[in-house]
This record gives structure tokens, sequence and C-alpha cells, in this order.
């Protein structure tokens, strides 16, 4: 229910952008611009196009990166676990304590930080791991090549989590996309078909900076991307799913009906991380 809530608030807020386009073409005349500045409107547009359409590739291709790292660290951690499961069963309940710990951690964070937030979490995993003295088989050998991997990942994550734009290319962007519909009600002609052209050139226009916004704070399509895809090392090392609390009343996620999950509650979030995990059934 909140994650339709989270979608309707997008759809109100599109709703009265539309509002406020239709009321400008009111207070915008036709033609207002005597002059002919087709030839204005074009350059502008065109180099809009350039910026926005560099800006979403790069961004596509961090996102793109950045959901393949954390799939391989996912597959790193129940690697680990795995391994030591076969290399010391007695050690494998606290490794998996230390992963699960680990993982409720990372979520205190946003993407862009948690990576630099939970080092003395995942050292803890290591050496748990490492506590092991069953250290001269091959298997030893291969569990400590997969976590050199997943140092690797973990240090490519903390660069690919890292958000493209800065304050100045939004402020170029958010100047351009005024200017293009500034002069694209200037020069609309008095026909009907002229003003609803208008109204969906610049409501696409609005709806695509929303996009680009989305994808480099790698917040598009998240559910999967920074909850989801964790639920598997969990299902994995015999845990419930776990979901902070703030993240479900700010509809960032949808919970299936009918299922078991932990649910950490924070005590004064963002001043404080401290938390209670409870459980809850949906």
């Amino acid at each position: 229910m909140r994650f339709i809530k989270k979608r309707l608030k997008r759809i109100v807020f599109y709703a009265l952008v539309l509002v406020v386009l239709i009321v400008l073409l009111f207070l915008i005349p036709a033609n207002f611009m005597q002059s002919d500045i087709s030839n204005l409107f074009t350059a502008t547009t065109v180099v809009w196009a350039i910026i926005v359409g560099f800006f979403m590739a790069a961004a596509l291709a961090n996102y793109s990166t950045l959901q393949s790292l954390i799939s391989s660290e996912t597959a790193g951690l129940i690697s680990l676990s795995y391994f030591v499961k076969f290399i010391d069963p007695l050690l494998s309940k606290k490794v998996n304590e230390e992963i699960d710990n680990y993982v409720i951690r990372a979520f205190d964070f946003e993407l862009s930080d948690y990576i630099d937030k939970t080092r003395a979490d995942f050292d803890n995993i290591l050496k748990a791991a490492y506590e092991t003295k069953n250290k001269n088989t091959g298997l030893f050998s291969e569990m400590v090549s997969s976590i050199r991997d997943l140092i690797k990942c973990r240090q490519e994550i903390s660069l690919a989590g890292r958000k493209l734009m800065s304050l100045s290319s939004w402020v170029v962007i958010s100047i351009l996309t005024m200017i293009n519909i500034s002069l694209l009600y200037s020069i609309r002609s008095l026909e009907i078909i002229s003003s609803v052209f208008t109204i969906v050139i610049s409501l696409s226009m609005i709806i695509i900076l929303f996009l680009l916004k989305d994808i480099d704070s790698n917040t598009f399509a998240e559910e999967k991307l920074a909850f989801d895809i964790y639920q598997e090392i969990f299902r994995e090392i015999g845990k419930l799913p776990y979901y902070p609390e703030i993240s479900i009343d700010k509809g960032r996620i949808q919970i299936p009906s009918g299922q078991k999950v932990r649910i950490g509650k924070y005590k004064n979030f963002p001043e404080s991380l401290e938390k209670t995990i409870v459980l809850k059934q949906f």
C-alpha cells in the first residue's frame, strides 16, 4: 500500500506540473515573440538534447555497472558462507551471524556510501572466516581467492555508487529546460493542436529530468537494486528477510502479503542509527 502511495505522489506531482503548463497557455500569448526565433529554439533544443543524452547514457552505464557489482557482492557473500560451511562447520554459524549483521548494517545507508560505513562490519566477517583451523586445504585457498574478489568488488561499488551529476550540471540543464519551454510557448500558434503539442513536449522534458535524477541517484527500480537482491543472502544463511521500517514508510519497498520478515525500528533516525529488530507478519 505504501509502495502505491509513493507512485501516487509522483503521479500527483506530474498532474500539478500539467496544470501549471496549461495555465501558462493563458499567461504567455501565442506568437509572443514577433521575430523569428525558430533557429534559436532549434539551437537550444539541440544543446539540451546533447547534454541530457550524455548524462543519461553515463548514468545508465554507471547504474548497470552498479547492478552487476551488487550481484557479485551478493554472490561473494553467499559463496563465503558455503566455503566456511564445508571447511569448518562449527564456524559456520558465527560467520553467518557476521554476514547477517553486515547486510543489516548496510541498509542503514544509501548505496553511495554504505561501503565506507560498513568497513568494520565487513572486517568482522573476514576475522570470523579466518578463525578456521583447517587452513591447509584446497577449499581454504579458494575461499581466500573469493575473499580477494569480494574486497575488489566492494571497492568498485564505492566508486560506481556515487552520483555523476554535480549541482552545476543540474543548474545548466534546468536553465536550458526553462529556456526551451519558454521559447516553445512563445512560438506556438493559435491552433489547439499547437497548444497540445507545446504541453506534451514541455511535460516530457520535465519527466525526462526526473528520470535522469532517479537513475543518477540510483533510486530507479531501487526495490530490486537495493533491497530484493540482498534478501537472497538472508535466505541462504537461514535468516528471515530484513527491511528498515523507514524505507517501508517512505514507500521504497513493497513487501508481499503473508510474508514474515524482520523490521528494523529506528529510535531517532537519522540522528541515531540505534534500532530494535522485531518480527512482523504482513
